[in-house]
């Protein structure tokens, strides 16, 4: 029987972290070990320690060390067969039942996997994200079925086998340490799968501006991840799961789909000429003015309204299809929000990132500590 280490990294505190020591506490599986590493510990987290410290092993750093250091530290304290990283504001979905078993059976002949993840949807920010985790469950599914392999993980709740985090370096001082970490294991030819027989949900941000810190942070460490291995990423990718990753990126962000669906129906070099004939036609006869500008007009607003029916019918299929695999409901109001607000403003942000850390060369957060 394998040994399961739960890892669980925690900044000052989480409301969702006693329920969660709980959950993995009582879980029928006996060969396992619990840690809980926390940077900064509240007087609440230190309560919670001294209602479980029969039951789960905490490290407590006074200082924040930051998490790639706390999840190593952690992983050294260990002594597992299979690491199991889960967030603290995740919880495990009380259907799921026994939980570190389905995760041991569903590890046999593989070196990572992932889980599905649903967010608790509370507000609207997070029925928004709700579709970001729909859409990435769905891409785990085309990597789990198709690849074998994937480029990347979430941090939020993933496992590997102890002797490939040792053989790839652990986690090295990355802002987005799982992006890193997943990408030296598919460099590794490392097998992936996803376990469709456990369930997990998370919180996501409380707050608008909570949001803005975390994917501010998210796109900041994408793009520090995608600079330090850019090529090895375009070659891997290209070479080994393009018929996987190409979808994926639609998938996940849907704007893009409209950028692609745009340049099928940019003018021809015949349609370039046309216009300009038709520009100029009424300098010669100035009464067909009226007719060049309705056939403009006409031709411009039908192309655009072709162009957004044509990305949004095709990116809400794909979301549908998304949701329904993790038995999420699907509302097509709430998408529509999601397709024409949030989506560009997460593309905006990832631009954002890459123009900060790309042409500006400013890789620090003030709020996060590798």
């Amino acid at each position: 029987m394998e040994k399961v280490s739960i890892i669980i990294p925690v900044l000052r505190e989480s409301e969702s972290l006693e329920a969660t020591l709980s959950s993995f506490a009582h879980d029928s599986y006996q060969n396992k070990q619990i840690i809980a590493v926390i940077d900064e510990p509240t007087q609440r987290s230190l309560d919670t320690t001294e209602r479980f410290k029969d039951q789960v092993r905490f490290i407590l750093n006074k200082k924040r060390i930051g998490k790639s250091n706390a999840l190593n530290a952690a992983v050294k304290a260990s002594d597992g067969d299979i690491l199991f990283f889960f967030d603290s504001d995740n919880v495990i979905d009380v259907h799921s039942g026994d939980t570190l078993s389905k995760l041991v059976d569903g590890m046999r002949g593989k070196d990572v996997v992932e889980f599905k993840i649903n967010v608790i949807k509370d507000s609207l920010v997070s029925k928004m994200v709700s579709f970001e985790f729909a859409n990435a469950n769905l891409t785990n599914i085309l990597y789990s079925r198709f690849a074998k392999r994937k480029p990347i993980v979430g941090g939020a709740a993933f496992a590997m086998r102890r002797q490939v985090f040792f053989e790839i370096g652990g986690f090295r001082n990355f802002i987005a340490e799982d992006l890193d970490l997943g990408w030296r294991a598919f460099e590794r030819k490392k097998s992936y799968s996803q376990i469709d027989t456990i369930k997990i949900s998370t919180k996501s941000p409380p707050s608008l501006s909570s949001w803005f810190v975390q994917r501010r942070r998210w796109a900041v460490g994408t793009a520090e991840w995608f600079v330090r291995s850019y090529g090895s990423i375009f070659v891997g990718t290209i070479k080994n799961t393009s018929s996987v990753t190409v979808p994926s990126i639609f998938i996940l962000f849907p704007t893009a789909v409209l950028g692609v669906i745009s340049l099928f129906l940019s003018e021809s070099l015949l349609e370039k000429f046309a216009i300009i004939f038709l520009a100029l036609l009424p300098l010669k006869i100035p009464q067909i003015t009226p007719v060049v500008f309705v056939v403009f007009t006409s031709v411009t607003l039908l192309k655009s309204i072709v162009m957004y029916a044509l990305g949004f019918t095709v990116s809400l299929a794909l979301s549908y299809i998304a949701c329904r695999s993790i038995g999420q409901k699907f509302n097509v109001s709430e998408f529509a929000i999601y397709y024409f607000v949030y989506s560009p403003v997460m593309l905006v942000m990832f631009a954002y990132g890459f123009f900060r850390v790309c042409i500006l060369r400013n890789f620090g957060l003030p709020d996060w500590k590798v």
